[in-house]
C-alpha cells in the first residue's frame, strides 16, 4: 500500500532542548491546575514550581485546564463554586508561571479553558478586540512570546531534539471521562501514532505505561519484524480529591507532574515521578515514604486507678 505524507505542518514542531552537564535533557508535563477551584492544591503547584527553578535546563508544557470556569448559569455565568472570577484565575496563572516563563516551550488548550469561550461577555470583549486564540493571547503577553499554543480539542507533535538523537512526543489534553479505565485515549492514540510517547491530560492521574509492538520494515534489504516501544503517559494534576469527583465516587486524584529524561547518546527515555527522586525529596512530603518520619514516640498511658464508689463496687478509671 502506498503511503501519504500529510504536509500540513501546522501543528509539527521541532524544538530543541538543552542538555545537562550528565548528558540528558529533561521535561516536565504538567496541567490540569484549575486555577479558581477551591480544591486546587497551592502547595504542590509551587513544590513544582521550585523543581524548575532549581534546574534551570528542565523544560516544561503545559497540558491544559488552567482556568477552572466549569459552572455556568443558563446565561453562561460563572456560579459560586468557581473560588475566583476568570481575571482573577488568569492573574493566577500569570503569577505561578512567570518566574519560569522562559522554561514553557509549549501549551495545549483543556476542555475547561474552551468553556470560557461559553460566556457571552467574555466572547463579546474577545471579538471586540479581534482576538481569535485567548489563550495564545494570554500566555504571549504576560509570559512568554514564544510559547508554541495549541488550538481547541486538538494535540501537537513534537520533535523533540537531544544532541545527536530525536524524540517524537504527542501531547494533547483529551476530553475522555474514562476514570476507570484513564489509559483507555492513550491506547485509541498509540493505534493511530507510532509516536516515541504519547502524553495525555484531562484524567487527573499520574502514570505511565510501556507498549510494545511489532512494526514490519525493510533492513539491509532484508525483510524484518521490528519490536517498537512507546511510552504513555498520564500527566496528573493540582486538584486535592473533592467536588463532583467525589460526589461521582470517581478514583483518588493523583496530584504532581511527570519529568521525562531524554538521554544524547542513546535514544532512551526514562520517565520520573518527581517523589521518587531522593534528591528531590525535599519537595515533598513523607506520604510518598521517601521524606524520612520523624521518630516515633512512645506514649505511657497511666496505670488505672481503682475507686470505690458507695456502693461498694470497684471500677477502673483512666
Amino acid at each position: 500500500m502506498s503511503q501519504i505524507l500529510d504536509i500540513d505542518q501546522e501543528k509539527v514542531y521541532e524544538i530543541k532542548l538543552p542538555v545537562c552537564d550528565e548528558g540528558y535533557a529533561e521535561l516536565m508535563l504538567q496541567g490540569d491546575d484549575h486555577f479558581g477551584n477551591p480544591h486546587f492544591s497551592q502547595s504542590y503547584k509551587q513544590r513544582y514550581i521550585n523543581i524548575l527553578k532549581d534546574h534551570p535546563h528542565m523544560q516544561t508544557i503545559l497540558m491544559g485546564d488552567y482556568f477552572e470556569a466549569s459552572d455556568f448559569t443558563a446565561e453562561y455565568r460563572m456560579i459560586s463554586t468557581n473560588k475566583k472570577r476568570f481575571k482573577e484565575q488568569i492573574a493566577e496563572m500569570v503569577q505561578y508561571y512567570e518566574p519560569v516563563n522562559k522554561q514553557i516551550r509549549a501549551a495545549l488548550w483543556g476542555n475547561h479553558d474552551e468553556r470560557v469561550l461559553r460566556i457571552r461577555y467574555v466572547q463579546e470583549v474577545l471579538d471586540a478586540l479581534d482576538i481569535e486564540n485567548y489563550l495564545e493571547y494570554v500566555l504571549h503577553k504576560w509570559l512568554n512570546k514564544d510559547i508554541i499554543v495549541g488550538t481547541p480539542e486538538e494535540g501537537l507533535l513534537l520533535f523533540l531534539k537531544v544532541g545527536k538523537q530525536t524524540y517524537t512526543l504527542y501531547v494533547i489534553h483529551g476530553r475522555t471521562s474514562a476514570r476507570y479505565r484513564p489509559f483507555i485515549q492513550v491506547e485509541h492514540i498509540l493505534n493511530t501514532s507510532n509516536a516515541d510517547i504519547v502524553a495525555h491530560g484531562h484524567n487527573h492521574v499520574l502514570d505511565m505505561r510501556l507498549y510494545r509492538k511489532f512494526v514490519p520494515d525493510i533492513v539491509d534489504n532484508q525483510p524484518v519484524r521490528k519490536i517498537v516501544e512507546q511510552l504513555g503517559v498520564l500527566t496528573g494534576c493540582f486538584l486535592r480529591y473533592g467536588g463532583y469527583v467525589e460526589a461521582k465516587s470517581y478514583p483518588l486524584n493523583r496530584m504532581g507532574a511527570p519529568i521525562l529524561r531524554l538521554y544524547k547518546d542513546t535514544k532512551f527515555v526514562q520517565p520520573i515521578f518527581p517523589h521518587q527522586i531522593m534528591g528531590l525529596h525535599k519537595y515533598f512530603t513523607h506520604a510518598y515514604g521517601l521524606t524520612p518520619l520523624p521518630p516515633r514516640q512512645t506514649i505511657t498511658l497511666p496505670e488505672p486507678q481503682r475507686v470505690k464508689t458507695k456502693l461498694g463496687k470497684e471500677y477502673e478509671q483512666l
